[in-house]
């Protein structure tokens, strides 16, 4: 049985330890800021953070179980590999909706893809990214 479930478990360690990061990036925020738990508002750098991580543990049961039931019914490896294509799209989506800019971040924007198949989540205009502009290695962005 163990060796139809390594790929899903390797995803899932991934995905806890996305989540983890994502945590930290709110621990952070709230030291830069000064804003101490159970606060939720603040400047917008930081409630765009808080934003990007509560709607990514929003969705991350909902991730999970899909993830098992294909990988465990269907095909470990598709499932596996489409678990790593929404947590890199995750990531992506938290890196550009931390950043803020004039331009809309939109549902034809390469990083908004694997989230718009789960209706996740659209950052407000007031929250939106370009492209250029966000820090990280993401080719999406």
């Amino acid at each position: 049985m163990l060796d139809q479930i390594h790929l899903l478990a390797a995803v899932t360690v991934l995905g806890v330890l996305e989540q983890a990061y994502f945590f930290l990036q709110v621990i952070y925020a709230r030291r830069a800021f000064g804003i101490s738990p159970p606060k939720t508002s603040g400047p917008p750098e930081f409630e765009r953070i808080f934003r990007a991580q509560v709607n990514s543990s929003e969705y991350f049961p909902i991730f999970l179980a899909l993830l098992w039931q294909a990988g465990l019914f269907f095909h470990q490896g598709l499932a596996a590999a489409l678990g790593l294509l929404y947590l890199y799209g995750r990531y992506c989506y938290f890196m550009g909706y931390r950043a803020s800019s004039s331009e809309s971040f939109s549902p034809g924007h390469p990083a908004f893809l694997p989230l718009s198949l789960l209706r996740a989540e659209r950052p407000p205009a007031s929250h939106s990214v370009t492209c250029s502009s966000v820090p990280c290695w993401c080719p999406c962005l």
